[in-house]
């Protein structure tokens, strides 16, 4: 497995501070894309799944979940690749996990829209529409109906990354579903225009303006990369993050094939010759990756995925490449 994810004592020490929150109590905690948000919340469940203090009838409660199934594919590979002692049934995308959560402690199925994607929804996609199928009014209804009669098996340890992709309607709920509550979240990064802004989730959520939190510095990208990620800054709340300190040592190169079958054997060649490696390789269509994709099958032993810019369009997941 070639996914390999910073230890605890490899963090920085901003880092360290959320990580060192206490287990109980809500929290929000922001930063611009490559500060850590994700490896922070993977360690925080990770503690808060240990500290057998926390446990209702000796198991844990915490949950970490994610708007996107690709986080959250990575993120169960993350867990198998570290060793942690963390579940991987611990982790969920969060549809899966909200719906789930309503047939245990409510007895029904989550109820839903009829037709979301109706005239009087007017969504434009899949991706954008995916909350609105959920009738939020009567989920928000039958919670409250039945709030008095949850049982302490019922109420979560929270912890969500992507936060800035849920509905606000969600958040409101976590007032009465979780006992504790670490948003992890970035308006930079947001899928749609349709969730919650980050200014909103401590309302909605019910977070001290003191539990909010800012991690500022790059540790996912090289010097170059970084600078070059600054140019599509969109003037968001968490703003740009301090560039990191190393840098690359590579720089870029350009090559010329005389086909595509020549280019092809270069990125099958590349994968074989590298295979601890993740590598990304961006495509204009749909139809050039499933080409991409076949012909890497056929001539090298490297597995793949493809991501489309669609909700839930996954294909031959292995995060390694």
């Amino acid at each position: 497995m070639c996914i390999k994810i910073p230890t605890f004592e490899e963090m920085s020490l901003e880092q360290d501070l959320v990580y060192n929150l206490p287990t109980q109590g809500r929290f929000l905690i922001s930063g611009p894309p490559g500060t850590g948000k994700s490896i922070v919340a993977l360690h925080r469940a990770a503690r808060i799944f240990a500290d057998e203090t926390m446990h209702v009838r000796g198991k844990s409660q915490v949950v970490l979940v994610m708007y996107s199934k690709l986080l959250h594919l990575w993120t169960s590979s993350a867990i198998s690749a570290s060793g942690s002692e963390i579940q991987e049934s611990t982790i969920g995308s969060f549809h899966k996990w909200f719906e789930g959560w309503y047939q245990l402690a409510i007895g029904q199925n989550v109820p839903k829209i009829e037709n979301p994607n109706s005239a009087v929804v007017n969504h434009k996609s899949d991706a954008q529409s995916a909350f609105r199928e959920f009738d939020w009014q009567k989920i928000t209804d039958r919670v409250l109906e039945a709030e008095d009669d949850l049982l302490p098996i019922h109420k979560f340890d929270l912890i969500i990354d992507e936060g800035q992709d849920l509905p606000p309607d969600f958040y409101q709920l976590t007032n009465i579903i979780a006992r504790s509550v670490t948003v992890f979240a970035d308006d930079n990064q947001r899928l749609t225009e349709l969730n919650t802004q980050t200014e909103n989730i401590r309302e909605y959520a019910s977070i001290p303006e003191e539990n909010s939190f800012l991690l500022q510095k790059n540790y996912r990208n090289s010097v170059e990369v970084a600078k070059v990620a600054e140019r599509f800054y969109v003037g968001l709340s968490s703003g740009i993050p301090n560039l990191p300190e190393r840098r690359s040592g590579i720089d870029p190169s350009l090559h010329s094939f005389p086909d595509r079958k020549d280019q092809w054997s270069f990125i099958a060649r590349y994968l074989d010759n590298n295979p601890t490696k993740q590598i990304g390789v961006f495509l204009p269509n749909y139809h050039l990756a499933d080409e991409l994709q076949d012909f890497v099958t056929k001539n090298s032993k490297a597995n793949s995925q493809i991501y489309r810019n669609e909700f839930g369009k996954i294909q031959e997941v292995d995060p390694c490449r």
